[in-house]
């Protein structure tokens, strides 16, 4: 994810094969560990791309194309071969993700909330049933409605928030409406926007799944750090300190947490049991 977002500036500044790779290779990754999210990402930052090309310098669009288009050819038909490969060699199928092989040997809920139900496999195992049809279908059908679809969005930006952001990461929160208001950032939080929207549409969630933007949401926290900095109520440099806070803070519950591991305190909660 890193790769993709950084390469859309300097793509812009430098449309040349160097940085083409760099993107490619970031879309090849994305491509083989979170397959829809790293779609939608490198859709939506192509696109932010090719809008500022067109916008402001098109006549660097045709020269992108020019550098970009063998490198990048190359390079997805070496990494789409040995894709092809790799599924052949697991599932007998070169055009059969294992993924999919497995959805569609155990699954009876679909992963995304726009598609039908599916046909009930059959199972060798109870537990396997109760799991798939039970659990994964109620989960389907609960979201499926507007109250199920909101308590889901709502539960899964709960989950981001804990594993990726936190209490100390919030601060620089509070700058968000100068944040929305940043012409450098518009790219960005375009890009967050969909892809949130993207992640909101998925039955099922865990917090990797948003890890393709690891990039992209530290880097709008951070420059609302930059923003939260400058923040002088009554003349007093109150934004300074609360930016200074933020790094001391994460280092303390680093601290915290190296100390609960050192002790062997366990950090199972009753959710986790």
């Amino acid at each position: 994810g890193a790769l993709v977002l950084g390469a859309v500036p300097r793509m812009r500044r430098h449309p040349n094969a160097r940085n083409a790779l760099l993107m490619g290779l970031g879309v090849v990754i994305l491509a083989n560990s979170r397959l829809y999210e790293g779609f939608v990402l490198a859709i939506a930052a192509g696109a932010v791309l090719i809008h500022q090309l067109i916008g402001k310098r098109p006549a660097r669009l045709g020269l992108l194309f020019r550098k970009a288009a063998l490198p990048l050819f190359l390079l997805f038909s070496i990494s789409g071969a040995a894709m092809l490969y790799y599924n052949w060699r697991v599932t007998g199928d070169p055009l059969l993700l294992p993924y999919v092989a497995h959805g569609r040997a155990y699954m009876a809920a679909p992963l995304l909330l726009w598609q039908g139900p599916k046909p009930e496999p059959m199972y060798a195992h109870t537990a396997m049933r109760e799991f798939h049809v039970g659990f994964e279908v109620r989960r389907y059908e609960a979201a499926r409605s507007a109250r199920g679809f909101v308590r889901a969005a709502w539960l899964k930006l709960i989950q981001t928030w804990l594993f990726f952001i936190g209490p100390a990461m919030t601060i620089p929160l509070f700058a968000l409406p100068a944040v929305l208001r940043d012409r450098r950032l518009r790219p960005l939080i375009f890009i967050a926007a969909l892809f949130t929207a993207a992640l909101a549409f998925e039955v099922f969630y865990f917090p990797h799944y948003f890890a393709p933007a690891t990039a992209l949401l530290y880097a709008i926290l951070l420059q609302g750090m930059r923003h939260l900095r400058v923040w002088r109520p009554e003349g007093r440099p109150a934004g300074l300190f609360l930016a200074r806070a933020v790094p001391i803070l994460c280092l303390v519950m680093l601290g915290v947490r190296v100390a609960v591991g050192a002790f062997g305190l366990s950090t199972v909660t009753p959710t986790d049991a």
